[in-house]
């Protein structure tokens, strides 16, 4: 079973913001207030187990822009 707690220390938000991870049935989703229109910068590092016990073979990086806010009413 895979640890949240465990995989947070492989990865990296930059610019560095407290963050927290939720698992879904496949995949991982990093939860905080990001500031809308900001860019950041994820890294996954080398070495992450999966949930069938295999590591990351290499460090994944991927840089994301936060979206604005949809209009509501």
């Amino acid at each position: 079973m895979l640890i949240l707690k465990k995989i947070k220390g492989y990865i990296e938000v930059t610019p560095k913001i407290k963050f927290y991870t939720e698992r879904s049935y496949h995949s991982i989703s990093l939860r905080e207030d990001f500031i809308p229109q900001q860019s950041y910068t994820i890294k996954v590092f080398k070495g992450m187990p999966s949930r069938e016990g295999q590591a990351l073979k290499e460090t994944y990086t991927q840089i994301v822009v936060i979206p604005d806010y949809s209009p509501r009413m």
